[in-house]
């Protein structure tokens, strides 16, 4: 009779794990529910309000300032992780950096402002600096440290301006192209491996604006990454 027991020791696993699993659903399931929220007066404090005009001051129309940006929107995780992905997506998941400038045209991520106050010199927090400064030396993101105080002065962001001013512009026009509309051929075993992701790139065709009809390689991981060579 031993059987009978193991079906409904069986059965009460099944119906435990049921029990526990966690909803689908993220949103309240009473429609009636009076919600708490209310919206905040402090999004960006004294010191990141200072920050952000002096630097808008200097970067003009140049630039867009993207303030508090989770790190996982402006990075990914590359091809040969497997079963490690969700692991190190999980390092990322709830972490963000106080400020990203991205090229005003484009939106491409020029690089990225910590600004440090007090709470740095906790031992975890420097634990989490070393971190996220390691995830942006390996996407090639420059990651600034800058002092939080009341006020900033253009030399206090020389190294955030220059770091703009002297970024190179987009690749190829074509790269606004291939965001509209191309078309995908198969993987060629003479393909260029992309510079970024260290995989092989495919052989492209943008079907709109100039460059209609010409064939290019680009990334396989479009559209997180936008590498292109020309053919």
């Amino acid at each position: 009779m031993d059987w009978i027991l193991y079906v409904i020791i069986g059965i009460l696993i099944v119906l435990f794990i049921v029990v526990k699993k966690p909803s689908s659903k993220d949103v309240p399931q009473n429609e009636n529910v009076t919600l708490p929220y209310k919206k905040r007066d402090d999004f960006l404090s004294a010191s990141e309000l200072s920050f952000y005009r002096t630097l808008g001051t200097f970067l003009e129309s140049k630039a867009i300032i993207c303030p508090k940006v989770a790190v996982k929107e402006i990075v990914f995780i590359g091809n040969g992780v497997g079963k490690d992905y969700m692991k190190f997506f999980n390092y990322i998941a709830k972490k963000h950096v106080d400020f990203v400038l991205c090229d005003a045209r484009t939106m491409q991520v020029i690089c990225a402002v910590e600004l440090d106050d007090k709470s740095h010199l906790r031992e975890a927090r420097k634990q989490r600096d070393v971190f996220i400064d390691g995830v942006f030396a390996t996407s090639q993101i420059p990651l600034f440290h800058i002092k939080a105080q009341s006020g900033y002065s253009k030399e206090d962001i020389k190294e955030v301006l220059n770091c703009f001013l002297s970024e190179e512009p987009t690749k190829l026009d074509m790269a606004d192209e291939i965001a509209i509309k191309t078309e995908t051929f198969k993987e060629e075993a003479n393909a260029p491996i992309c510079p970024k992701c260290s995989i092989l790139m495919v052989k492209r065709k943008a079907t709109q604006g100039e460059n209609s009809g010409k064939e290019f390689y680009g990334c396989t991981n479009y559209p997180k990454c936008r590498e292109i060579k020309q053919v």
